[in-house]
C-alpha cells in the first residue's frame, strides 16, 4: 500500500492537479444493484430494483452496458438486499423522499456503495420502463408520498407483479 501511494504521490491527475492524497477502497467482487426507494414517515417502499450489466470491454474492466428491472423474487438474495437498504436508510435517519442506493452483492452479503437522497439518475429512461412494467415509477411514488398518502400506502413494499419485463 505504501509503495502504491508513493507511486501516485506528486503525479498529476486528469485535471492537471497534483495528487497529495489517495483514497483506498476495498475491491468488491460481485454484481452491482440499485435499490430505488421512496419513504414517508419512515416507511420505506422499494419502488424499483435494477441490476447493472457491466462487463470488460477493450481492456477497460468496468464498462456499463445497461440495467435490468427485477422483481423481488427473480433472484434469491434480493429481499435481503432490500432489507439491508432499509436498515441503511434508518441508520442515516432518512424518513422522507426518494433515495437511490447502489449495493454490491458479494459473497458475504450486500455492501453499500453509495446512497443519495435523490431520484434515479441517467437520462431518465428508467421512468417509462418502470411505468410500463409496474404501473408506477419513483417519480409517481414520490408524488404520491407528498400529495396522496393513501395512494402511497397502496403501493407494494417491493416490486413484484410485472406486466412486461424491461431492460435498458
Amino acid at each position: 500500500v505504501v509503495a502504491a501511494y508513493r507511486a501516485l504521490e506528486g503525479t498529476k491527475n486528469v485535471l492537471g492537479l497534483t495528487n497529495y492524497s489517495v483514497l483506498l477502497q476495498e475491491y468488491l467482487a460481485g454484481d452491482e444493484y440499485v435499490v430505488d426507494t421512496v419513504s414517508r414517515d419512515g416507511v420505506h417502499k422499494c419502488v424499483a430494483l435494477w441490476k447493472y450489466d457491466k462487463r470488460v470491454y477493450n481492456g477497460a474492466p468496468v464498462v456499463y452496458y445497461g440495467m435490468q428491472l427485477l422483481a423481488i423474487d427473480s433472484e434469491p438474495r434480493l429481499a435481503e438486499m432490500v432489507g439491508y437498504t432499509a436498515s441503511v436508510l434508518d441508520a442515516l435517519g432518512i424518513r422522507h423522499g426518494c433515495c437511490h442506493t447502489e449495493i454490491m452483492l458479494v459473497e458475504r452479503g450486500p455492501v453499500l456503495v453509495e446512497v443519495n437522497c435523490r431520484i434515479h439518475g441517467g437520462e431518465g429512461t428508467w421512468a417509462p420502463m418502470a411505468e410500463a412494467a409496474l404501473g408506477y415509477s419513483a417519480v409517481t411514488a414520490m408524488l404520491d408520498c407528498y400529495l396522496d398518502p393513501a395512494a402511497f400506502a397502496d403501493l407494494p413494499v417491493v416490486p413484484s407483479d410485472f406486466s412486461v419485463h424491461v431492460m435498458e
